[in-house]
C-alpha cells in the first residue's frame, strides 16, 4: 500500500511536467503610459535567484515567458533609464497560465552620464547643447506627418504658416543624420512620416566654413536633425494624398524619399487650389486652410539630392554635394475692397473707397547646387550656384470713388461711377476712377560663387578668398486704360481719359572679390582683417507711350493691350516727360576688422566695416542729360555677446549700426506725373540715414521639470529717416508724394513666453506668452509735421491636456492696438481683439480619429466700423485607417463650417489709415485618401 501514494505522486509530477506553462504581460512607462520596448524580463528561481528563463519586450511592450514546470518564481523586469521591478508569481497544475502581468516602470534621473529629464526619460535626453527627443515616447496615430511630432515637443512653437521656433529662435533647416538635405522646411514637415524618425535633435549649428578655420560663429543657425530608423534606410518611402471636395476644391500630392549614411534623395509634386502654404493645427496635423487671397491653383514639382563621402568636415578629402530644383505654375483670381482715410490740413479728411478684381498667372523655375571639397586639412574649396526664372501675366480691374465725408452706402466705390449720379452724392464727391491694367513680366537671375580657405597652420592662421558674380535681367510691360471724373465745380476739367503702354527693361551685372586673413591668437581669442571690392552696373529704362495721342486710341472702344503694330508708330507717341534711360556704376572698396573671444560660458565678437564708394549715374530724362557722381565713406559697427549662464540657458545680446543713403536718381530734380492722380516728386536735399538696432534674446530650459522660459527684446532707432509725405489736392484728390527726412522714429518690441508642465507626466501643459510693442512714426500733412504713436499688448495663455488616445486644448488671447496722434486726438483709436478656442481630439480603438476646433473671435473699438464684428470659427476632421500597418487613411475635413470667416486688416500711419478686405473661398469640405508605403531596400550603404 505504501507504493500507491508514491505512484500517484509520480503520475501527478509527470502530468504537471507535460503541461504548457506561460506568463504573459506588458511593460509600460509609469508616467507616460507608453510601451517600454526591449526591456529585459527574467524569471528567477531558488534562494540564489538563478535565472531560469528570460526574454525582451516587443515594440508594443508585451512579453511571453514559457517555463517548463510549475513552481514559485520571481519575475524581474529591468530597462535602461528605469528602476527595476520584481514580483512574486506561482504556477501550478491548476493555474498554469498567468496573462495579466502588467508592469509599470518608474524612470531614473541619470542615464549613461547624460542628463535625462525626470518623468521624461523616454522623451528627452540632454547632451550638452543638444536636445534629443525620442519619438516613440509620443502616442501619434499611424500616418502622422513629422509636423505632428514637432508640435508636441516642449520648447517648440509652430505658427500657422509652418514657421518653427525653438526657445524663441527660428529653425533655419532640417538635417538628416547631421547632414544638409531639406532646405525647404515645410516640404520636410508636411511629407516626412513621423514613424520613420527615431529621434529629433535640435541645436545651434556652427557654419561649416567657420568651423574649418576655427572661427567663432556669432550667428549659429538653429537646426532640426532627424535620425532615421534603420528599417527606413536605403528604401523608398512614398506618401500620397488625393482629395476632392465642395467648391470644386482638390488636392493631389506625392512625396518620395530615400536615405543612407551618404546619400539622400527626394522627389515631390503637388497640385491644389486650397493654399500654396499649408497650415498646421493645434494637434500637429497639416490642413489646407486658404491663404485668403481668393481662389488660386498651385502646381509645384521638384527634386532634391545630397551625397557625401562620409569624411568629417575638417578631414582631408571631405567631399559633399547638394542639388535642388523645382518648377511651379500658379494662377488665380481674387477680389479686394479697401477704404482709406487720408488726413488733410486743418484736421479734415478725404475718404476713398475702391474695389479691385485681379487675375494673374506665374511660372517659376529654380535650381541650386553646392559642392565642398577639402583638398587636405589646410585647404578647402567651395562652389555654389543658383538660378531663378520667372514669368508672370496679370489683369486688374479697379473702380474707386473719393468723397469729402465718410460714406455708409453698400457700395461707395461704385456710387460716383454711376451714370445716373444723384446731385446730393455729386456734391460730396471729389473724383472717381475706372481703370483696367494688363501686365507681363519676365525675370532671370543667375548667381555663382567660389570660396577658398587656406590655413598656413592648422587651427592657427590662414587666408579666406571669395569671388562671386550675379546677373539679373528683367522686362516689364504694362498697359493702362483709365477714366477719371471730377465733381468739384472748380476742378480743371470734368473728365480725363488715359491710355498708356509702359515698357521697362532692365539688367544688372555685378561681381565681388574679397580676401581675409584670420589669426587664432590662442584658444580664447582670434583676430580677422579683410579687404573687399565690388563692382555693379545697373541699367533701368522706362519707355512710356501715350497711346491716346494716336488716332483711334482715345476711347475705350479698343480692348486693353491693343497697340500700334510698328516701333515707328510707338515712337511717335512716346511720353518724353516721363520716360527715362539710366545706367548706374558703383565701385566699392571695403575693409573689415574683427576681434573674437570664446570661453567656456562666454562668446563675443566685435567688428567694424568701412566702405568707400564711387557711385556714378548716367541719366536721360525729358531731353536732359544728368551725370551726377558721389564719393563717400560708410561705417558699419557690429557687436555680439553670448553668456551661457547654465547648461541649458543662455543670453545673447547684439548691436548693429548702419547707414542708409538715397540713390542718386532719387536726388535728381525730376517729377513723375505719368499717373495724373498720383504724382511723385524727387527731393535733391535728402540726407543720409543712420539706424541703431539692439537685440536681446534669452532662454532657459529646466531639465528636471521640463519647463522653458524665453525672452526677446528688440529696439530700433533711426535718425534722418526717409519717409513719403503725401499732400492731397482738395479739389481733384490728386496725391503728391514727396520724400523727406524726419527724426524721432523708433520701435521697441518685447516678448516673454513660457511652457510649463503642470504634472510629472506632462499630461497638463500650460503655455503663456505676453508681448508688447511701441513705435513712433512721423510724416507731414501739408506743411505740418504729424506724429503717430502705435502701441500694442498681447496676452496669449493656453492649456493642453493629453492622455493616451485623446487630447484637449483650451486657448484664449487678448490683443490691444492703440494709436495716438499728437496733432489731432480725433484720429486716436483703441482697438481690442478677443479670441477663445476649444480643440478636442480623440482616437478610437478601431483606427478612427476625430478632431475639431471651435473658436470665437471679436473685434471692437476700431475707427472703421467694418472691423468691429464677431465671428464663430468651427473646423472638424474625421479620419479612419485601413490595411496592414495602417498604411491607408481616409479623411473627411471641414473648414469653416459656419461660413463666418473673413479676411481683413487695417493700417494706421502718420498720414492715413486704411481698411482692406479680401473675398475668398474660405469654407469647404474635402475627402482625402492618403496612402503611405515603403519599398524596402537592402540596408544602408
Amino acid at each position: 500500500m505504501k507504493t500507491l501514494p508514491i505512484i500517484l505522486l509520480w503520475c501527478i509530477t509527470i502530468s504537471a511536467a507535460a503541461q504548457n506553462f506561460s506568463l504573459r504581460g506588458k511593460v509600460t512607462d509609469a508616467i507616460t503610459q507608453t510601451p517600454v520596448t526591449s526591456a529585459r524580463v527574467e524569471l528567477l528561481q531558488g534562494r540564489d535567484s538563478t535565472v531560469y528563463v528570460r526574454t525582451q519586450t516587443a515594440p508594443d511592450g508585451s512579453f511571453t515567458l514559457t517555463p517548463r514546470r510549475a513552481g514559485d518564481y520571481t519575475l524581474r523586469v529591468a530597462s535602461l533609464g528605469y528602476h527595476p521591478q520584481s514580483r512574486k508569481v506561482k504556477l501550478t497544475a491548476q493555474n498554469p497560465v498567468i496573462d495579466t502581468l502588467n508592469i509599470s516602470l518608474m524612470t531614473n534621473d541619470v542615464v549613461l552620464g547624460e542628463a535625462t529629464v525626470t518623468a521624461l526619460a523616454r522623451l528627452l535626453t540632454v547632451k550638452q547643447d543638444t536636445m534629443e527627443f525620442h519619438t516613440d515616447a509620443l502616442r501619434l496615430p499611424p500616418g502622422s506627418a513629422l509636423s505632428a511630432t514637432i508640435k508636441l515637443l516642449p520648447g517648440f512653437e509652430m505658427d500657422k504658416d509652418g514657421k518653427i521656433t525653438y526657445q524663441g529662435k527660428e529653425v533655419k533647416s532640417v538635417l538628416v543624420g547631421g547632414k544638409e538635405f531639406f532646405g525647404d522646411i515645410q516640404t520636410a514637415l508636411a511629407n516626412m512620416p513621423a514613424d520613420a524618425v527615431e529621434t529629433i535633435s535640435t541645436y545651434e549649428k556652427t557654419d561649416e566654413d567657420k568651423e574649418f578655420r576655427g572661427k567663432v560663429d556669432d550667428d549659429k543657425a538653429m537646426v532640426i536633425d532627424l535620425k532615421i530608423k534603420k528599417e527606413y534606410l536605403a528604401s523608398w518611402n512614398i506618401n500620397t494624398d488625393m482629395a476632392y471636395g465642395t467648391e470644386d476644391r482638390y488636392v493631389a500630392k506625392g512625396f518620395a524619399s530615400t536615405f543612407t549614411d551618404r546619400r539622400r534623395m527626394a522627389i515631390f509634386g503637388s497640385v491644389n487650389n486650397v493654399s500654396e502654404n499649408q497650415q498646421v493645427d493645434e494637434n500637429g496635423n497639416w490642413n489646407y486652410y486658404s491663404s485668403a487671397n481668393g481662389l488660386y491653383t498651385y502646381r509645384k514639382a521638384g527634386a532634391m539630392f545630397a551625397w557625401d563621402n562620409g569624411k568629417k568636415n575638417k578631414e582631408t578629402g571631405h567631399f559633399k554635394a547638394n542639388l535642388n530644383a523645382n518648377i511651379s505654375y500658379n494662377n488665380g483670381l481674387y477680389n479686394q475692397q479697401s477704404n482709406r482715410e487720408t488726413f488733410m490740413p486743418d484736421n479734415n479728411s478725404q475718404f476713398s473707397y475702391s474695389r479691385d478684381r485681379r487675375w494673374n498667372r506665374q511660372k517659376n523655375a529654380n535650381g541650386n547646387g553646392h559642392m565642398v571639397w577639402n583638398i587636405d586639412t589646410l585647404k578647402r574649396l567651395s562652389l555654389y550656384g543658383n538660378f531663378s526664372l520667372y514669368k508672370s501675366f496679370g489683369k486688374n480691374d479697379l473702380i474707386s470713388s473719393t468723397y469729402n465725408s465718410r460714406q455708409e452706402t453698400d457700395d461707395p466705390a461704385y456710387e460716383l461711377n454711376r451714370p445716373d449720379l444723384p446731385d446730393g452724392l455729386r456734391q460730396q464727391g471729389i473724383n472717381s476712377m475706372k481703370s483696367t491694367e494688363r501686365s507681363e513680366r519676365d525675370y532671370e537671375y543667375y548667381f555663382f560663387f567660389i570660396n577658398y580657405q587656406h590655413l598656413f597652420e592648422k587651427d592657427k592662421h590662414g587666408i579666406h578668398l571669395y569671388a562671386s558674380t550675379t546677373h539679373e535681367k528683367n522686362r516689364g510691360q504694362t498697359d493702362y486704360l483709365t477714366t477719371y471724373r471730377y465733381f468739384r465745380p472748380d476742378a480743371p476739367r470734368p473728365e480725363y481719359f488715359n491710355r498708356q503702354y509702359d515698357d521697362t527693361p532692365g539688367q544688372n551685372h555685378s561681381y565681388d572679390l574679397s580676401a581675409y586673413y584670420f589669426w587664432n591668437i590662442n584658444k580664447h581669442f582670434s583676430l580677422e582683417a579683410g579687404y573687399s571690392f565690388s563692382h555693379e552696373q545697373d541699367q533701368n529704362d522706362r519707355n512710356l507711350y501715350q497711346l491716346d495721342r494716336y488716332e483711334g486710341y482715345n476711347s475705350d472702344n479698343l480692348p486693353i493691350g491693343f497697340r500700334p503694330s510698328t516701333a515707328d508708330s510707338l515712337n511717335a507717341v512716346i511720353n518724353i516727360e516721363n520716360s527715362r534711360w539710366s545706367t548706374t556704376y558703383n565701385n566699392s572698396h571695403g575693409g573689415n576688422l574683427a576681434f573674437e573671444g570664446k570661453f567656456k560660458n562666454i562668446e563675443f565678437n566685435t567688428n567694424i566695416t568701412a566702405n568707400a564708394y564711387d557711385e556714378r549715374l548716367y541719366f536721360l530724362h525729358n531731353g536732359t542729360h544728368y551725370s551726377p557722381s558721389h564719393n563717400y565713406w560708410q561705417l558699419y559697427p557690429n557687436a555680439y555677446f553670448k553668456w551661457n549662464f547654465t547648461k541649458n540657458g543662455n543670453v545673447r545680446l547684439r548691436y548693429y549700426g548702419g547707414p542708409g543713403r538715397p540713390e542718386l536718381q532719387e536726388l535728381l530734380p525730376i517729377t513723375d506725373n505719368s499717373n495724373e492722380m498720383n504724382i511723385i516728386r524727387n527731393n535733391p536735399n535728402l540726407k543720409d540715414t543712420w539706424n541703431n538696432n539692439i537685440n536681446l534674446n534669452g532662454q532657459w530650459f529646466n531639465t528636471q521639470r521640463g519647463d522653458n522660459y524665453n525672452i526677446y527684446v528688440n529696439f530700433d532707432q533711426q535718425s534722418n529717416a526717409i519717409v513719403n509725405t503725401i499732400t492731397v489736392d482738395p479739389v481733384t484728390g490728386t496725391r503728391y508724394t514727396d520724400k523727406v527726412n524726419v527724426n524721432g522714429h523708433y520701435s521697441i518690441y518685447g516678448r516673454l513666453s513660457t511652457e510649463q508642465p503642470l504634472d510629472t507626466a506632462r499630461r497638463w501643459i500650460l503655455s503663456t506668452s505676453v508681448s508688447s510693442s511701441a513705435n513712433r512714426r512721423r510724416s507731414y500733412i501739408g506743411k505740418e509735421l504729424s506724429t503717430n504713436h502705435n502701441y500694442s499688448a498681447i496676452v496669449n495663455p493656453s492649456i493642453r491636456y493629453r492622455r493616451d488616445k485623446w487630447s484637449l486644448r483650451l486657448s484664449a488671447s487678448y490683443t490691444g492696438e492703440f494709436s495716438r496722434y499728437d496733432n489731432n486726438t480725433a484720429y486716436n483709436q483703441n482697438g481690442h481683439i478677443f479670441q477663445a478656442q476649444l480643440a478636442p481630439q480623440v482616437e478610437l480603438p478601431f483606427g478612427m480619429k476625430i478632431s475639431t476646433d471651435l473658436g470665437y473671435y471679436k473685434r471692437t473699438g476700431y475707427s472703421d466700423n467694418q472691423l468691429n464684428h464677431h465671428q464663430w470659427l468651427w473646423n472638424a476632421n474625421i479620419s479612419q485607417t485601413f490595411l496592414k500597418n495602417k498604411a491607408l487613411t481616409v479623411q473627411l475635413q471641414w473648414v469653416d463650417i459656419l461660413r463666418q470667416r473673413t479676411s481683413e486688416y487695417n493700417v494706421q500711419t502718420a498720414s492715413l489709415r486704411s481698411y482692406t478686405r479680401t473675398d475668398a473661398f474660405l469654407s469647404y469640405a474635402l475627402l482625402h485618401v492618403i496612402y503611405n508605403f515603403n519599398l524596402k531596400g537592402k540596408g544602408p550603404k
